[in-house]
């Protein structure tokens, strides 16, 4: 069986017409016709069948199953010389990081940056043995929700993301921990303070934000250990949200030290004995083949992972 075969037959799976297909293939009439009978004579069965006496021909039982597979094969070989032509190429590429406004952007300036050094322009995996390697250019995209950071991974935007989440969509890893603190305003009777207990906090209102999903889990593991409710007192849509509340009113609300943050009037708690924090996830696109910039970006990560 060739690929030749298998892709006759797919034409004229699609036309169902003799001449037509061999038009659209550049070959003859009975060139196509005996590629056709071979391959029937290997599968020991017809794949296509006259209607009446007319010209007209159509599939068999037999080969309508043969071409969903004929289909699958010919689609993944598509896929996989696409994946070779990026390999190869060595044009000027674009490595597309993402990830949102709440994360360490410290850490992750720092990852950057180390990639950079270790990895220059014309110095990263290429084509051959001693081949000359790619120039690239990192680029840097804040999103201001996890959910667009992962549709950008959909829609190939993105190369890889920093994520609060894994799906079913995506692959990746654990690239660090982010700690959580308990926020709350320095004029509040426990902000002078820099851990309290957890009975303390048990007894104070809190603004919860629902869309921070991950905080909340690990937030919720700590009450549940206590089987305690917490006293929500607000609902904030984000913790710039959240962190006003608590500006405003003797709350408290759970969220990661952002560069943005004015903290001048804040003070961040922690919890003595019960540490608070998210897995901040490396993510790609699943089922994506690597071009050799993605792979060593995608290697350097994966090896720096656990020193972050």
């Amino acid at each position: 069986m060739t690929l030749k075969q298998l892709i006759y037959f797919q034409m004229l799976s699609k036309e169902l017409n003799y001449t037509k297909t061999a038009k659209q293939l550049y070959i003859s009439q009975p060139s196509l016709s005996y590629t056709i009978r071979e391959l029937e004579s290997e599968l020991g069965t017809s794949l296509f069948t006259r209607i009446g006496s007319s010209k007209k021909i159509c599939l068999t039982k037999a080969g309508e199953i043969f071409l969903e597979y004929v289909d699958a094969a010919l689609s993944s070989l598509s896929h996989g010389r696409d994946a070779v032509n990026s390999y190869i190429s060595t044009e000027s590429l674009m490595l597309r990081i993402g990830y949102i406004h709440t994360f360490p952007l410290a850490a992750i300036k720092k990852l950057l940056k180390d990639y950079q050094h270790e990895y220059p322009n014309n110095n990263t995996p290429a084509r051959g043995e001693g081949s000359k390697g790619h120039d690239y250019t990192l680029y840097r995209e804040i999103f201001s929700s996890n959910t667009a950071l992962h549709e950008a991974i959909a829609s190939g935007n993105l190369n890889f993301a920093l994520s609060l989440s894994m799906t079913d969509k995506v692959e990746g890893f654990v690239l660090m921990q982010q700690e959580l603190y308990v926020f709350v305003s320095k004029n509040h009777p426990l902000g002078s303070r820099t851990h309290i207990t957890f009975d303390e906090l048990r007894r104070e209102p809190c603004i919860r934000v629902p869309h921070a999903v991950e905080t909340n889990l690990c937030l919720d593991t700590v009450y549940h250990a206590y089987s305690y409710e917490p006293v929500v007192s607000f609902q904030a849509e984000n913790t710039n949200a959240a962190i006003a509340y608590v500006m405003d009113y003797n709350c408290y609300t759970v969220a990661p030290k952002v560069s943005t943050m004015d903290l001048s009037q804040l003070t961040a708690l922690q919890i003595d004995g019960h540490p608070l924090s998210r897995p901040i996830y490396f993510i790609w696109k699943k089922g994506k083949h690597f071009n050799a910039l993605e792979g060593s970006f995608h290697d350097f990560v994966y090896s720096r992972c656990r020193s972050i």
